[in-house]
This record gives C-alpha cells, sequence and structure tokens, in this order.
C-alpha cells in the first residue's frame, strides 16, 4: 500500500479528537486506544483499521439491544398465542401492590424460572376481586419474559370448548413449563363439568408440572365440598397445590371507589 492509499486509510477512521500516536497511527481521542495497527499477512508497512476501546464497547451494548428487543418481540408473541384473556397481557409486578400474595408469587416466579419451583403449585384463593386473577397473571408474564412458557386460561373456558379442543387442551398440558387455571369453582356442577375439571387438573398433575389454580372458594368449602366429584376435585388440588390467600378486600371495589372520587372532581362535587 503506497503513501496516499495510507493516508486516505487514515482519514476515513479519524474523528474529532482523535490524534496520531506512537508508530504514526491513529488513535482514539476518548479512550486513546489505537484505531489502527500496522501490518497484516506478511507485509509489514501495510496499516489496516482496527476497533478501539469504545467503539468496541459501544459496538457489544448494540449488539446486547439488538439481541433484548428481539427477545422481547418473541416474549410478546408467545404472551398472545399463550394467554387467551387479552386483559391479562399487561399485568406485571413492577407497579403492582405490594400485597401478601403478590409478594409470594414474585418469589415463586423466581424460583420457578430459577428452574428451583420443581412440580410446586399455588392455589390462589380469596374474595371476588381480590387480585387472585391479576396476581396469576403477573406470574406467568414474569416467566414468559424470562423464558418459560406458562399458559393462562379458565376452567370455565375449558368446560364450554368443543371436545375435539379439549383433546388438544390435554395433549398440550405436559408441554408448558407453567399452567395457570383460573375460576376454579365457577364452572357448571355437572358430572360432566366436574370430570372434565379433574382431568385437566390431574393431567397436569401427572407431568409433574407447576400450575397455578385460582378460585372464590373459601376455606371450608374447599375443606367440606358438597359433592363427591367435587371431593376428588379439591383433594387433588390441596394435594399438590400450596394455599396462598389473597386477602379479604377488593380490589376492584378499590378501582370503583377511586373512579368514583374521579369523576366527583370531574363533575366540581
Amino acid at each position: 500500500m503506497d503513501n496516499a492509499a495510507k493516508k486516505g486509510e487514515a482519514a476515513s477512521q479519524r474523528q474529532k479528537g482523535d490524534y496520531t500516536g506512537p508508530g504514526g497511527l491513529l488513535y482514539c481521542g476518548k479512550c486513546h486506544a489505537p484505531k489502527q495497527h500496522r501490518g497484516t499477512f506478511g507485509d509489514p508497512e501495510k496499516i489496516v483499521g482496527c476497533l478501539c476501546k469504545c467503539q468496541a464497547e459501544q459496538n457489544r451494548e448494540e449488539q446486547q439491544a439488538r439481541e433484548q428487543a428481539f427477545r422481547s418481540q418473541l416474549a410478546q408473541r408467545r404472551r398472545k398465542s399463550l394467554i387467551a384473556n387479552k386483559l391479562l397481557l399487561g399485568c406485571g409486578f413492577q407497579g403492582a401492590a405490594e400485597t401478601e400474595a403478590i409478594k409470594k408469587c414474585r418469589s415463586y416466579a423466581q424460583a420457578l424460572c430459577r428452574g428451583e419451583a420443581g412440580n410446586l403449585s399455588l392455589l390462589l384463593w380469596g374474595g371476588v376481586g381480590s387480585g387472585k386473577t391479576f396476581a396469576a397473571a403477573c406470574t406467568a408474564n414474569y416467566a414468559i419474559d424470562n423464558g418459560v412458557t406458562a399458559k393462562i386460561t379458565s376452567l370455565p373456558r375449558i368446560n364450554g370448548a368443543s371436545i375435539e379442543e379439549r383433546r388438544e387442551f390435554l395433549d398440550a398440558i405436559p408441554g408448558w413449563g407453567l399452567l395457570v387455571l383460573d375460576d376454579l369453582g365457577t364452572e357448571r356442577d355437572t358430572a360432566t363439568a366436574n370430570e372434565i375439571v379433574f382431568q385437566v387438573i390431574n393431567t397436569r398433575y401427572e407431568s409433574r408440572k407447576p400450575m397455578i389454580i385460582t378460585t372464590n372458594l373459601t376455606d371450608q368449602q374447599l375443606l367440606n365440598p358438597a359433592t363427591q366429584h367435587q371431593a376428588r376435585i379439591y383433594d387433588r388440588v390441596l394435594e399438590v397445590c400450596v394455599p396462598v390467600f389473597c386477602g379479604a378486600s377488593s380490589l376492584r371495589g378499590g378501582a370503583r371507589q377511586a373512579n368514583l372520587e374521579h369523576m366527583k372532581a370531574l363533575l366540581g362535587e
């Protein structure tokens, strides 16, 4: 390479603050590392460009940002396919009220994503509007964000599905890293419906994979089922799930009160 070519290469790499250092090579004005090196493939006079420290770090950060964006897109795509209720897609621990249930679900989600939860399952129980489904959805979304496939559905939805849809669902149960079954006890109290619920829960139990079940049933209803069909289901649930009480107060009631106060302010009352 002639001198003109060398100068041209150096000029094309030079940025404001860069300077010529030892050996006539170009140095970065920020990190003071060389942006050129001399000698390659048997030509000791050839000068070629190289990355200085700060440019190499910038490239790494840009690559990490691209990879993170790609992972986020994959997680969002998985989320939409795994969560039927679109209202639950945005549920997350960040910004959630620090209830005891949220604290326990966060710890559970972290253990699950570290591979430490095993087949430990949760039963989130409490009154209507106490945040059970929200806590379960926060856990599932956290799992999805960290590479665990977490399926959310409701037992009434499964009961209302076609025979073919239920068969496909049962076949897929062992493949999910976490299964959230919402609204135990709100399905129709028939022999067929109860058998479907037991089949779903038992299939998950036999797969030795974790699940989260939510219910409005009280502890007395769970411990003293009204029918033999219910006893069969609740016994299996209590065998595999750790109960987590979600509190007596209604989070929805709190939201209604907040909306009411906001409306009063708008109306000047």
